[in-house]
């Protein structure tokens, strides 16, 4: 019996101290954000002209059953202004200017990836429709990017949100060890928002039992059940 605990106890103990080095490491190679986030020209919002309720008419438009609205968000898209139109699981982007369906296309995507990174030379362009390392969080799908320099650049461009994320290989490798860090990479497995928490209350006993069995060994053996 003793021997059986002692082997539980062993490999608990073994696979715990890998996690607790796994995030001990990454919580100390995680930097800070070293580059500064790049700032756009919002001068150009003075010249929106559509009122925000034509921008919800023309979004549902395209949508016809969306549910219903949850945001409606003036922005900038490059140096064009633009109503950004939410709901639950989608989005649109209506030009504020022209009051029309601003569709981002790959010229479009192009174009926004170059004024997002004057002066690189774009190696590849591709329409992407799950997250990726350099894209964690937005609608999908998104137009991916590749420049071809030596920092590894990618630039995503969304296409139902007015969103332009500018990320180097280096940035990447930051995302890997935060998601490793906060067990966000948990996503990377499909697993449903649901079932992440059991998953964790699952390891959660898995460590108490390494810790009582702990206990247990720890124990003189005349105060152990059974023991003389």
């Amino acid at each position: 019996m003793v021997a059986l605990i002692y082997r539980i106890h062993k490999w608990i103990g073994v696979g715990i101290g890998v996690v607790l080095v796994m995030w001990v490491m990454t919580g100390i190679l995680i930097p800070g954000d070293e580059r500064p986030t790049r700032r756009h020209d919002l001068a150009g919002l003075a010249r929106a002209m559509v009122p925000p309720a034509v921008a919800i008419r023309v979004a549902q438009a395209s949508q016809p059953s969306p549910g219903a609205i949850t945001s409606v968000t003036l922005g900038a898209l490059g140096d064009r202004p633009v109503y950004e139109v939410r709901w639950e699981e989608d989005g649109r982007i209506v030009d504020a200017v022209s009051g029309g369906m601003l569709d981002i296309d790959e010229a479009r995507a192009r174009a926004l990836a170059e004024a997002e990174y004057p002066g690189g030379r774009i190696r590849s362009v591709e329409q992407i429709h799950r997250r990726d390392r350099g894209y964690q969080f937005g609608l999908f799908p998104v137009w991916r990017i590749r420049f071809d320099d030596q920092a590894g650049t990618w630039v995503h461009v969304a296409t139902r949100e007015a969103r332009v994320v500018l990320n180097t290989r280096w940035d990447r490798a930051k995302t890997t060890m935060r998601g490793l860090h906060t067990f966000a990479t948990l996503r990377i497995l499909r697993i449903p928002g649901d079932g992440i928490y059991p998953l964790l209350l699952t390891a959660s006993l898995i460590a108490l039992a390494g810790i009582f069995t702990g206990y247990y060994l720890s124990l003189p053996k005349s105060c152990r059940p059974g023991g003389r």
